[in-house]
């Protein structure tokens, strides 16, 4: 009997270690389940913003390409526009815009303060 009684109290024992184990692994496969899930609407929400973007950059691709085309009218048709288009850019509106390539979605504003145009470069205009 005591033998049977040992062996029975064996057996419980690994019941209950198998049943803990099974347990644990459930709770990690949730947990597991869990992560999978957060990543994947991570994932999918950096996947809407880069086709956001991919859109938005072909859109300014295609108004860039049009006022391109329109400046290039305008130049062959316009004498004084071409000898204007034809002057070297002052080094400030070169410098400016090579900064806003450089700053990413920074604006003009950013970059220069509230300044006009002709302030950006040489700096304000005295009052007379």
């Amino acid at each position: 009997v005591l033998i049977l009684a040992l062996m029975w109290r064996a057996d419980r024992l690994r019941i209950d270690a198998l049943t803990l184990e099974r347990d644990q692994a459930v709770d990690a496969a949730t947990v597991t389940q869990a992560a999978l899930a957060w990543q994947k609407s991570q994932t999918e929400a950096i996947s809407l913003a880069l086709s956001q973007r991919d859109e938005r950059l072909a859109s300014i691709a295609q108004s860039m390409a049009a006022k391109r085309q329109s400046l290039d009218t305008l130049e062959r048709n316009d004498a004084e526009m071409r000898d204007w288009a034809n002057q070297p850019i002052p080094n400030g509106v070169a410098s400016w815009v090579r900064q806003l390539g450089t700053e990413g979605d920074t604006s003009a504003a950013d970059v220069y303060g509230a300044a006009a145009l002709g302030e950006a470069h040489n700096g304000p205009k005295p009052d007379r």
